[in-house]
């Protein structure tokens, strides 16, 4: 049967890659500003006039440029274009984006943020406190929404568990002058564990263009189909939403250095037209292609080398823990045979796993996966689960070839899933609210899991609507944990629990490669997005 199985699979990976959606990790890459064969480009020497355009593919819309629903990655790459955060996590350290300094003081509690005074929005109007302090205010105001990124503002004082404002309470960002304001934290904070995940949601709005705009409405307004961000680039005309988005590199005088390219060019383009597309010389790089044989054709395509991008995808099966309890999620673990669909999907660069740390990780504890079929029925049993019940599983188009092998697997037990596809965004947002109860999910994992920290919340609009407090009592010790024995000790408690609960079924990671044009180097992507350091030379 397995062998069967096996076919079928093989021939749908060949139809369908999977895409991953979520937000940049750490791992090696052509160091930025290099040519291909990782040697410094010359480019460095040229005026700006003389470098050229960057036509970025991408496998999914980019939705709205509102930073405030910017969840998915591609998102998130087109929005580190357009609005810049105080911080990211470089490859091998923080790197202070519009933040020029950062003071952590009372134990991490509250940080004195002293910002870049170069930053300017691109009317040219300069991004002060005022708009940093402005915009936190605004987007915990209750009147805005609860949306996917809502809740890592859930650490600040004065919010509550979704990331809004508590009525009677002080928000935990305050004015001091043009260039400073300060974050008060519920819990001790640390650089590197804000660094990641939560940096990429606070970004600051230009208050002078939007204060007018009524909060409830703020989200929708035409602003965001062609915004004034303090970005490393412009509009460079209208976008067709959807389909093409022009951006122009800065020419007055962009705080980090002048650009490097030309213009900026995302286009979507199918995953099954990719291959061809980067043959032609129709787009220069792709994000991203995860098909077996298209990367093989990929590696054999003259003109193209493949780069690592510092980020890896994590995929898992999401259950509502509320609906769902860990017995039932148990025994689909033990269903789903994470080593086969490795084999069938990526043998080169993918990993089986069980928890959300990165298989690469210094602390990852040795994983074997096992299948168990009547292991799997005597839990279902246990449940008390119904047979003739059906488990319906939402994802994204391309990632129907991985929820149709878990459908099979799950079949071998008597279990039924039934899938649906739709788009990512809409299926997320109806995951964390309780408008649906299994997702097939792409998640960027890290070294630790501090990074993801808001998605183990109980009661913070997690995905998985996660029950057990202990994964908060872990992760709020391990967010601000210097000792690096009792930090590994942490590390090996977190994935026992994740191991054991079964929260979310994580089913294999894969390390990202995208392919790169030959006059294209220092590429990077959502998350991690150093814009300022691609370079394109004329072709």
């Amino acid at each position: 049967m397995y062998k069967k199985l096996l076919s079928m699979m093989l021939a749908l990976a060949m139809i369908a890659g999977l895409a991953a959606c979520g937000s940049g990790g750490d791992h090696d890459s052509t160091p930025p500003n290099s040519s291909p064969s990782g040697e410094p480009s010359a480019s460095g020497s040229m005026e700006s006039g003389e470098y050229g355009d960057i036509i970025f593919g991408l496998n999914a819309s980019w939705g709205s440029l509102c930073p405030l629903l910017a969840s998915a990655k591609v998102c998130q790459m087109v929005n580190d274009n357009l609005f810049e955060p105080l911080i990211v996590n470089g490859t091998e350290d923080l790197v202070y984006r519009a933040a020029k300094s950062i003071d952590v003081l009372d134990d991490g509690l509250t940080w004195v943020v002293h910002l870049q005074e170069g930053v300017t929005w691109t009317d040219g109007v300069p991004c002060t406190a005022e708009d940093w302090v402005w915009t936190l205010e605004t987007v915990t105001n209750p009147e805005i929404g609860v949306y996917p990124t809502t809740g890592h503002y859930s650490l600040m004082a004065g919010t509550d568990g979704t990331g809004c404002r508590v009525e009677g309470e002080d928000l935990g960002a305050v004015y001091v002058d043009d260039y400073t304001f300060e974050l008060h934290w519920k819990n001790p904070l640390s650089l590197a564990a804000f660094s990641g995940m939560y940096c990429k949601n606070y970004r600051a709005w230009p208050k002078h263009l939007l204060e007018d705009i009524p909060v409830a409405e703020l989200t929708a307004n035409e602003f965001w189909s062609h915004p004034v961000g303090n970005g490393i680039c412009v509009f460079a005309d209208e976008p067709v939403v959807g389909q093409e988005l022009v951006l122009k590199a800065r020419d007055d005088g962009f705080y980090l250095g002048d650009p490097q390219f030309n213009q900026l060019v995302y286009v979507v383009v199918d995953s099954t037209n990719a291959v061809n597309a980067l043959a032609t010389g129709e787009i220069d790089t792709y994000y991203m292609i995860t098909d077996a044989d298209d990367l093989a054709s990929v590696r054999e395509t003259e003109g193209i080398y493949m780069q690592s991008v510092n980020t890896g995808t994590m995929y898992a099966l999401e259950l509502n823990n509320e609906k769902y309890d860990t017995k039932i999620r148990q025994a689909i673990d033990l269903l789903i045979d994470k080593n086969l669909i490795v084999s069938a999907l990526c043998p080169d660069n993918g990993y089986a796993v069980a928890d959300n740390v990165n298989p690469l990780s210094p602390y990852y504890l040795p994983y074997e996966s096992a299948v168990d079929v009547e292991g799997a029925k005597a839990l279902l049993d246990e449940a008390g689960w119904n047979y003739n019940d059906t488990i319906t599983v939402y994802c994204a188009a391309p990632r129907e070839t991985l929820a149709i092998m878990i459908q099979q697997m799950c079949a071998q037990a008597g279990l039924k899933i039934e899938i649906q596809t739709g788009d990512t965004t809409a299926i997320y947002a109806d995951m964390r609210s309780g408008n649906i109860d299994a997702v097939l999910a792409g998640w960027t994992m890290y070294f630790t899991p501090v990074l993801n920290s808001t998605d183990y919340k109980v009661g913070a609009g997690s995905m998985c609507h996660v029950t057990n407090p202990q994964y908060t009592e872990i992760l709020e010790e391990l967010g601000f944990c210097d000792d690096e024995a009792r930090k590994a000790e942490l590390m090996k408690e977190w994935q026992e629990l994740n191991r054991s609960d079964v929260s979310s079924i994580f089913i294999y990671y894969i390390t990202d490669e995208i392919p790169v044009a030959d006059h294209i180097s220092g590429i990077s992507s959502g998350g991690f997005n150093h814009s300022w350091e691609f370079v394109s030379l004329p072709k």
